[in-house]
């Protein structure tokens, strides 16, 4: 019996309102990335933050994939700017972790697929920047931030020739956006994989053929609708089971 690839889903933090436990930190994960690995024929395995170094270590060893989720803006003094006056809400201590996980993935050459912020902290891992608001970028015209329901698909993307994602999603799709800040200055090791019609970055991965795919649109809230969102989690399980039995 094959075991289905375990795959790590990078969780984030929030603080309980409630009355009786103001202020409780909460581990939390939008149920639509479990879904979408379950939906896909892996096991997820959800990550809380900790910045012990040897438990993210680990992490990496035991798991075969890695899924860094969406949520707070990245803290742009990992790379080197101060703040914009459109800078959300960031936590510190996910970005060091996550950076962390990624350098440790990394290390063992296992299949990352980075989401809207996780695209982002895939980009900042490798030495890139981020606009703190698409607003920043001189000609941008395209509403990235959709106020469409989370499954509907509001506007076009390209996908860059000689890249393994247009091997997934083919030359054109729609997508569905939910993002104010987008890359920048491009990571080291990274190649633009799309761009919006507005030339919003919308994707990267490795320039050396291995699967670490970072999107800034959100599959996880649309795969059960759309067979080309699916694709992409199908094809990024598959890396990940073929990574398990070469190692």
């Amino acid at each position: 019996m094959n075991i289905r690839p375990i795959i790590g889903i990078s969780a984030s933090l929030t603080l309980d309102s409630s009355e009786r436990f103001l202020g409780r930190r909460i581990v939390s994960l939008n149920e639509n990335y479990i879904n979408a690995i379950i939906y896909s024929d892996g096991i997820p395995f959800v990550l809380p933050i900790t910045n012990n170094i040897e438990i993210i270590k680990n992490y990496a060893r035991l798991l075969d994939g890695l899924l860094l989720s969406g949520g707070y803006d990245i803290n742009p003094l990992n790379y080197f700017e101060n703040p914009s006056l459109k800078l959300g809400k960031t936590l510190n201590e996910r970005d060091e972790f996550e950076i962390n996980l990624i350098k440790e993935f990394e290390k063992l050459d296992k299949p990352i697929l980075g989401i809207c912020r996780g695209n982002q902290i895939l980009n900042v891992a490798h030495g890139g920047t981020l606009y703190q608001d698409i607003s920043l970028i001189q000609g941008s015209f395209i509403k990235h931030n959709q106020n469409a329901l989370e499954y509907e698909v509001t506007h076009k993307v390209t996908i860059k020739e000689d890249t393994n994602l247009i091997k997934i999603v083919g030359k054109n799709i729609l997508v569905n956006s939910y993002h104010h800040q987008c890359i920048k200055k491009l990571g080291e090791g990274l190649k633009v994989a799309a761009i919006s019609d507005d030339n919003v970055i919308e994707a990267v991965e490795n320039i050396d053929g291995s699967f670490k795919l970072g999107i800034q649109w959100h599959p996880e809230m649309i795969f059960n609708k759309n067979k080309i969102m699916a694709k992409i989690f199908r094809c990024f399980l598959l890396e990940c089971e073929n990574n398990k039995y070469r190692l």
